[in-house]
This record gives C-alpha cells, structure tokens and sequence, in this order.
C-alpha cells in the first residue's frame, strides 16, 4: 500500500511539473518602404541658336560733282571770280506766273536773286519782301528779301558774311523746296517745284555754299 502511494505520488510529480517554454521573441515588423516617385526625365532643351545682330548700314554720302550744277565766272577787268548757278531755274505751271532763280557767290556770301513773274497785281515789290518756303519734309522758313522797292519784282536773299543767316543757307542746302511765295507790293506769288527743279535749286546751292571757306 506504501508503495502505491509512494509509485502516485511520483507519477504526480512527474506530471505535475509544468515544462516552461521559452516565449518567442516579438519580431518587429518589417517597415513598409514607401515606393521611390518614378522621376520624369527632363526634357532635352534644344540651344537656341546665336543669331548675329544685322550690321548697321550706313548711310550713302550724297555724291555731288559741283561742275554739273556751278562754273567759275573771272572778271575780265578786276579778276575776281565768282561761282556761278549753271542755269536760271523758273519754276512756272503756265509759263505766266512763277519765280526766276539767279545764284551767285560775292565775296563772302551766297546770293540768291529772285524775280517774281505776274500779271496779276503787277509785279511791284518791296525791298524786304517776305518769302515763304515749304520744304519736302514739310518744314518751312521764313525769309526777308534785300533789295530797294521795284516793279521789275525782283529781290535777293544773302546768306553769310554780314548777313550771317548760316543755319538758313544749310537748310537750303540740304532740303529740296516743295513750294515758295512771295509776297508782291499787292498780291502774292507761289510757284511748286517739280523733283527736277528742287534737285537743281537744292544742288546750285550747296556747291555755292562748299566753294566759300567761311560759309561751313
């Protein structure tokens, strides 16, 4: 009986001991990598090509040949010469109205003679009679004529020397007239210039101007 009590004993003893397992260790969870952005390739950029800056063109000097348009004139008896307009311009619709050029050289002045062509008031006209110019990029100027009153309807405009006037003799020189007036002791007389006449006067004066050192 002892032993059977001693045999159940031990059998619960054997049974009874609680094997202690070993707790698993926690694996911790892998982090979740988030997806690298697919980077878009950056488009080729085409050089944009140098383009040269286009040469600046000078302007054409104006070529002129003073013997087409002047001639020198020597006085026989004082020898003194003078530059002389190649041809009277009359500048004229209808052969009755309009207005006759004379250019000449003095000693140190450029004159320009002018005689009126009217039979409309007649053809007086005083010695400071007013001339009116419009030019072809439609400036004008205001000019006063040097001469004594007369009814032959003539006067002169000088340019230099003591009558100075250098910036007019310039624009007369460098402008083609488009139209002139003068103003008679009664009326007034225009005359338009066709791009023959215009060139010619222009021409006539600038050579006038270029053979006098002082007028510059």
């Amino acid at each position: 009986m002892k032993t059977l009590l001693l045999i159940l004993v031990l059998s619960l003893t054997v049974f009874g001991q609680t094997t202690t397992k070993k707790a698993t260790p926690t694996v911790k969870a892998t982090p979740t990598v988030k997806a690298t952005p697919t980077v878009k390739a950056t488009p080729t950029v085409k050089a944009t090509p140098i383009v040269e800056a286009t040469p600046t063109v000078k302007a054409t000097p104006r070529v002129l040949s003073c013997n087409d348009y002047t001639f020198t004139h020597t006085d026989k008896i004082t020898g003194q010469s003078t530059q002389v307009g190649r041809k009277k311009v009359i500048v004229s619709s209808d052969d009755k109205t309009g207005i006759r050029f004379f250019l000449i050289t003095g000693t140190d002045n450029v004159m320009i003679g002018i005689k009126v062509i009217s039979n409309v008031g007649g053809q007086c006209i005083d010695g400071e009679a007013q001339i009116a110019i419009l030019f072809a990029d439609d400036t004008r100027l205001l000019l006063n004529g040097t001469n004594k009153f007369n009814c032959d309807g003539e006067t002169t405009l000088y340019f230099g020397g003591v009558f100075k006037r250098i910036d007019e003799l310039k624009q007369l020189s460098t402008k083609k007239i488009q139209a002139m007036r003068v103003y008679t002791f009664k009326s007034a007389v225009s005359a338009y210039f066709t791009n023959e006449e215009a060139t010619e006067i222009l021409n006539q004066i600038d050579c006038l101007r270029k053979s006098l050192i002082p007028v510059k």
